[in-house]
């Protein structure tokens, strides 16, 4: 995992979320920010998950983190709760609408989990 955020990386992660089918009225921009760089975004929306490199400047939620703790989530070591707790994991945005679509998240951390 040591790959995370990498192009190949997000390229792998795209082509798994394409196929992906979650609650259509879900709507939610999460950037993921990896040692103070954007690395990659997702985008929730019609029912579709989308992947893409680079800043979301449109994004409702930020997620910042250095790269070993981004390795140990991708990696399924250390979930994002207990990262976010120990304050590894940093949250900037809308929490509220990060909280609304928990659900459409388990999802999303389930493929992340898979990479």
């Amino acid at each position: 995992m040591d790959d995370v955020g990498s192009e190949e990386w997000i390229e792998r992660l795209r082509a798994r979320a394409a196929v992906l089918t979650v609650d259509a009225e879900a709507r939610l921009r999460i950037e993921q920010n990896i040692d103070g760089d954007a690395a990659w975004h997702v985008t929730i929306a019609d029912g579709a998950v989308e992947v893409g490199g680079g800043p979301d400047p449109d994004a409702d939620v930020s997620l910042s983190l250095e790269a070993a703790t981004a390795a140990d989530l991708a990696a399924g070591r250390r979930s994002a709760q207990r990262a976010f707790l120990d304050g590894d994991l940093r949250i900037g945005g809308d929490i509220a609408a990060l909280l609304a679509h928990r659900d459409v998240l388990v999802v999303v951390a389930d493929l992340l989990r898979a990479m």
